[in-house]
């Protein structure tokens, strides 16, 4: 059976999972292809899929020491006039929301703070400095990448 090599691209199906059991991300029940020792996967999770072979079921620790999704950056925390959020409706704090760049990119971010004109949101990536584990099932190898997870699966 071919085992996966860096540069793979490679089909899984994966969830994130925090410390306190629950899930961040989750690909449900769709396949996403990712390229295997790429920027979008930490170090620790490229290095156990190097290796795997298909129907491989990984679990693999992330510890928050290993900086896996970069430092906090307090530059990323930005307030946003509230007429912004019209659409949203009610916000709260801890709300996850996204916003489209002029570029067309999708970027999320985290409600932290709330006044009567603005609100605060987090940019930085949930993950940063706190521990949790990447469940990976591998499910194909892949001719080209067409998804890319988000959080650095995510």
């Amino acid at each position: 059976m071919k085992t996966v090599k860096t540069d793979d691209a490679l089909k899984i199906r994966y969830r994130i999972i925090n410390v306190e059991g629950a899930t961040v991300e989750d690909s449900g029940d769709e396949s996403i292809t990712i390229v295997v020792g790429d920027d979008n996967l930490p170090l620790a999770v490229n290095r156990q899929l190097a290796g795997s072979r298909l129907g491989d079921h990984l679990r693999i620790d992330i510890s928050a020491a290993q900086n896996a999704f970069g430092t906090y950056d307090h530059e990323k925390i930005q307030p946003i006039a509230r007429s912004e959020f019209a659409a949203v409706g009610s916000i709260e704090i801890g709300m996850l929301v996204e916003f489209s760049m002029p570029n067309d990119e999708v970027v999320a971010g985290q409600v932290i703070g709330l006044d009567d004109d603005r609100v605060s949101v987090d940019f930085n990536h949930p993950l940063i400095g706190r521990d949790c584990v990447y469940e990976i099932d591998v499910v194909g190898f892949a001719e080209t990448v067409t998804t890319a997870p988000e959080s650095g699966a995510g």
